[in-house]
């Protein structure tokens, strides 16, 4: 999965917003290395079954894939959010009596 424009900008909106530093982690990269790692074992005819190395990184494999579902939900609510502010900042303007000069 990559990284669009739009998570890019929510990601700095939260930053400013609570003041911290945000940091940005690829989890489809993390995955990668995760399958590497597997299938240098089983280049090596490490048993998949038994060997506790397999054991974890299947493990890994699945607190990432936990992980990102929860930020695509996340990002979702996020997304919403943010449309809403749009659409709500669209009528206050709307709503302002326009200056004549």
């Amino acid at each position: 999965m990559g990284i669009s424009c739009v998570q890019l900008n929510i990601l700095s909106m939260l930053s400013k917003q609570s003041k911290t530093n945000k940091q940005l982690m690829s989890i489809s990269s993390q995955r990668e290395m995760i399958a590497c790692r597997v299938t240098n074992l089983m280049a090596n005819d490490v048993d998949s079954s038994v060997d506790p190395r397999v054991k974890l990184l299947e493990y890994q494999d699945r607190q990432l894939d936990m992980q990102q579902k929860s930020l695509e939900t996340e990002l979702n609510a996020l997304s919403a959010n943010l449309e809403n502010l749009q659409k709500l900042k669209e009528e206050n303007l709307k709503a302002v009596p326009k200056l004549s000069l």
